[in-house]
């Protein structure tokens, strides 16, 4: 089984990378967005492999970035081109009769058969532009041409160590809201009890300002079968009291398979039912 992660969910977190690094008022968090993009990958990775048992996985994008923590130099900045420009940001424009500053190198469309002239950035300098200065993609530097790729293999016969343990649980809701007093939550187990996974327990019930406002249920996941029989549906009965429309509340789960109870993950539910006078 083969997966592109590039125009799923590699796509969207490259817009998120984008989005914060290409204006001045929040370039500063680029170095944060990459982290969670990377963390947000490697739970998309974990998923395939588990739920779906992916084998061969690509990581791709269309290129990659540069950025500089401090300022940018004066010596870095190239004049803002001129002429009649009809598309361009600060590393290209395209258009005719455009005049080449300095830190500028004019490159020809004819192989395209375009009757337009191109202008890119020499090296790591930078058109007056507006948007951030710190994020760059760069002219025609090797981050800008070269296409990366990650390819992930699983090794026959191989367990990997780092994903030795229990399987992983998650809430299979999309709306996480109640409005009723009764109401079922449904529990995905990701992967399949086997050698390299073990069976997982776990206690929930719902807290409101840390007070239990819900029946506990100890649930096992020990399913050894395919993605079909790996969701469980569980009932929760919610105390009767008086409860504000829009109000938070949490559904706390605790791993109690082992010797010492975990926290194992807690999932922020709305309330939206009528209070009981």
């Amino acid at each position: 089984m083969y997966f592109f992660l590039h125009f799923s969910a590699f796509f969207a977190c490259k817009k998120h990378i984008d989005a914060i690094g290409d204006s001045s008022k929040t370039e500063m968090y680029t170095y944060e967005a990459v982290e969670n993009t990377l963390e947000q990958l490697k739970t998309a990775v974990r998923k395939l492999t588990g739920t779906y048992e992916a084998v061969r996985i690509f990581l791709t994008s269309d290129h990659g970035f540069l950025y500089q923590t401090s300022q940018v130099e004066s010596f870095q900045k190239a004049d803002s081109l001129k002429g009649d420009v009809y598309d361009g940001n600060r590393r290209f424009a395209i258009g005719k009769r455009l005049i080449v500053p300095t830190g500028g190198i004019p490159v020809s469309l004819n192989y395209l058969g375009v009757d337009c002239e191109a202008v890119i950035a020499k090296g790591l300098n930078r058109f007056t532009a507006g948007g951030g200065l710190r994020f760059v993609h760069g002219g025609a530097m090797p981050q800008e041409s070269i296409v990366p790729l990650i390819e992930y293999r699983q090794i026959k016969g191989k367990a990997r160590k780092s994903e030795a343990g229990r399987v992983n649980v998650q809430v299979a809701l999309v709306q996480k809201a109640i409005t009723s007093y009764r109401f079922i939550v449904p529990f995905f187990q990701e992967e399949k009890v086997s050698p390299e996974r073990q069976p997982r327990a776990l206690r929930a019930a719902f807290y409101r300002n840390h007070q239990r406002i819900s029946n506990e249920v100890t649930i096992t996941f020990d399913s050894e079968g395919d993605v079909s029989d790996r969701q469980v549906e569980v009932v929760f009965h919610l105390l009767e009291d008086r409860y504000r429309m829009g109000e938070r509340c949490v559904l706390r789960l605790e791993d109690v398979s082992g010797r010492t109870t975990e926290l194992y993950a807690e999932e922020e539910f709305e309330l939206k039912l009528y209070s009981v006078e």
